[in-house]
Formats: C-alpha cells, structure tokens, sequence
C-alpha cells in the first residue's frame, strides 16, 4: 500500500508515503548525471540528467521506487495488485522497458509530464525480472511536474495513461475507479455546514468540523486517495520551504499506516516504512521513517552531478529526541 502525491504553493513538491510489512534494502540514493544506465532492451544513457529518491541498490543498479529529477520531474511506483498485468514479450518498434526501468528511463530524459506522455505512448512493459531471484511486483505510477500530473497503468499488457486532475495516487482499483469515486464526497466541506436538516429545527454544529463528516478514515487505498485529495486540497500554509515541507508531510500523515490498525492474512502488519517530500525545484530530498519521526533531508547540491558513482546515504532510522531542559 502506499500514497503518492504532488503539492505546488511556490515551488513544486513530490513524494509519498510507502505502506509495508517489510523492508527491502531502501536507501536516499543520487544518481549522477555521467553514471550509465543500462536497459535490457533500449540503448544505455551515459549523459543524462541527474535525480535523487529512494531506491535499493543491487549489482550497482538503483531500483526507485520514487525519485525527483533536477529538470523539476517527478515518479513514483505503488503496488497495483490484482489489476497490472505486463507483456509477456518484446513488440518490434516499441518501448521495451521492465517495470524497473521506467523510473531511471523517464527521469534521465525528460523535463515535464508532456514530454513523458507523448514518449510513453509507444510503452511495451515486458515481464521480464531483474534477476531471477527478484521478480516483478505488479505496479503502477504517478508522473508529475509543477504543471500537471499523470497515471500510468498496465492493463492486460496495454499502456493506459489517464491525465490526474487531483495530484494524488494510492493503489488497486485502476485510477478512472478512483476519479469516479471523488464524485460521491463533492459535498464535503473544510467549512461548517448550514442547517439543511429541518426548516422547523435549528440544528447547530457543536464543534469543528462538521463539514468534513462522511470524510473516509480508514486505510483502504479508495479511502486513502479520498481523504489525501481532501486533505490536500484544503491545506494551507506560508510559501516558504519550511512551511512547506512541514505541510507536505502533515498531508502524509493524516493518511499514514499505524502498526497493527491492518493485519494481512499472514498476520503481519503494514507500516508506514517512509514518508518523503522532494522539492523538485531545488533537488532537496526530505524524508522521514516509521521509527524516526526527524526530518531528514540529502541534497543534490551538496555533491558533483557530473561523476559516474551513485551516491548512497542509509535511512536515518533511529528515533532522536530533543532535550530542552
């Protein structure tokens, strides 16, 4: 499980909460513009843009699951069970890419979510694993610039693009479910609503909030991009980076996991493992863990661009407190 969203109040902002019961090696990793990319199926980029996200690292090679690019672009992969199905083979004269690649793909390249679009139009995605021991997971993604933002879903081995209106993006059901569903809370309201109940009875809110009554709470994917979309789209803070970042992550939170409030039939429990905020018109990379509330944030400026090595810095994982007195 998981929520992706795009945030613009100024600059432009992408990231996501990743939702598991498990960790897969995730790391901060910076790849560098002169770092070569190598594809199964297309030409490699030894010169390309540089981006930042997170990603494990295996054979040299990063696996983001959500990355900024230094042009303003931004992606993110979240699980898509029950719904992706990939090609089973290569198509002549199209863009043979695995799941894996289409992060490190479309952010070495391209600078807006119109450039994308257009390129994807010719997308075969092949089901073919990185290594046998580390297969597929069924996927979808969430492409955004400060402008606009897109869905990309794979649908019995077809490409389907849908444009996203509201920046934000869970899991299963495909994504036009999920457009439709907004229609049934259009009621909703950040403020207090008026009496409509009875003309005979004056029917008064005994608290704040009353406008959002009907909002979902649970953690369901339908419910999750119900509530980030309200969420977001009735927040409101200064235009400046502090403000910001904060606001980004409190969007997360109003629709992160807690241990234990969803139990899988194995008996595990999905957790929110990381929140992150990348403001793409800086290359910051903010981000927090379930079990280290910090801020934590890696730069792109901070490091040469124009080498061949990855950058790799571990996740501050470890709860720090403050003591004030």
């Amino acid at each position: 499980m998981c929520t992706g969203l795009k945030y613009v109040n100024g600059d432009f902002y992408f990231g996501r909460n990743l939702d598991l019961d498990y960790h897969f090696g995730e790391e901060i990793v910076i790849t560098p513009r002169n770092y070569e990319i190598n594809y199964k199926f297309v030409p490699s980029q030894k010169s390309h843009f540089a981006f930042i996200g997170v990603a494990m690292v295996l054979d040299n090679y990063p696996l983001y699951a959500d990355a900024i690019n230094e042009k303003g672009l931004g992606i993110a992969n979240l699980n898509f069970p029950g719904f992706s199905k990939y090609a089973d083979k290569t198509i002549d004269d199209k863009l043979n890419l695995p799941p894996y690649e289409l992060v490190p793909w479309v952010l070495a390249q391209f600078s807006t979510v119109k450039e994308t679009k257009n390129a994807l139009q010719q997308l075969n995605m092949v089901d073919v694993p990185f290594k046998p021991n580390v297969p597929n997971t069924t996927l979808h993604w969430l492409i955004a610039d400060k402008e606009e933002a897109i869905v990309v879903e794979i649908i019995n081995g077809k490409t389907v693009i849908y444009d996203n209106p509201v920046g934000v993006l869970t899991n299963s059901p495909s994504f036009d479910y999920h457009l439709m569903n907004l229609h049934n809370y259009r009621h909703l309201s950040s403020k207090q609503p008026h009496n409509h109940y009875s003309p005979d009875w004056d029917a008064k809110p005994y608290g704040e909030g009353f406008g959002a009554i009907g909002l979902p709470g649970d953690w369901s994917p339908a419910s999750r991009l119900v509530k980030a979309t309200f969420v977001k789209e009735h927040s409101t803070c200064d235009q400046n980076e502090v403000a910001n970042v904060t606001q980004f992550f409190h969007i997360l939170d109003s629709v992160a996991f807690v241990q234990g409030c969803t139990t899988s039939d194995r008996g595990t429990h999905d957790i929110t493992m990381y929140s992150s905020c990348g403001n793409a018109n800086t290359g910051d990379y903010y981000y927090k863990t379930y079990t280290n509330n910090q801020i934590s944030r890696v730069s792109m400026s901070k490091v040469d661009l124009d080498t061949t090595n990855l950058f790799i810095y571990p996740m501050e994982d470890k709860q720090q407190f403050r003591q004030v007195n």
